[in-house]
């Protein structure tokens, strides 16, 4: 139960991040070809490709205090960090018992195929339905004591963005 309240925040903060991408380049959309294991797969190009050099540069100005309430309450304090190599934005609670979320940008996620990929990666892994028409999944390494989750959404054919929830208490 917990893991699907995690993933639904995960899809309703996706879609925030999106429509907070006001850049977007008109594009013709192209099919890729993916072969996982012996069968192939066609995953569709995305459509209508947005920058998310706004994502990458500002990851903590996705979000406002306001929008992340809901969530997780008040919040007490963010962090931005690029020690991995992907910038990111960590949000934590006043109170340490409740969901932090954090934004990461993917600037070399690779596109729908490359993302589709990552499943060997996870624990848990499934395709979300599209996000404002934008190719995601749900990915997961959490178990049962912990609630966490990452909804990835490629938003070119190139990059994307990850929303990463994780519940540590009910």
């Amino acid at each position: 139960m917990r893991l699907a309240s995690a993933l639904m925040a995960c899809v309703v903060l996706g879609t925030v991040v999106l429509g907070g991408c006001s850049t977007s380049k008109p594009g013709t959309p192209e099919s890729t070809t993916v072969a996982p294991s012996s069968t192939t797969s066609v995953v569709p190009a995305v459509a209508n490709p947005l920058d998310v050099t706004q994502i990458q540069k500002s990851p903590c100005d996705v979000f406002t205090n306001t929008q992340l309430a809901q969530y997780m309450g008040e919040v007490r304090k963010t962090n931005t960090d690029s020690s991995g190599g992907d910038p990111s934005c960590m949000w934590y609670p006043s109170d340490g018992h409740k969901t932090t979320i954090s934004v990461i940008a993917y600037p070399d996620l690779g596109g729908p195929a490359k993302m589709y990929e990552l499943k060997a990666q996870y624990n848990f892994f499934e395709k979300a339905g599209p996000i404002s028409g934008y190719p995601a999944v749900h990915a997961s390494n959490g178990d049962s004591q912990v609630a966490l989750c990452q909804t990835i959404v490629s938003v070119s054919d190139k990059a994307g963005f990850g929303i990463l929830v994780n519940n540590t208490t009910e």
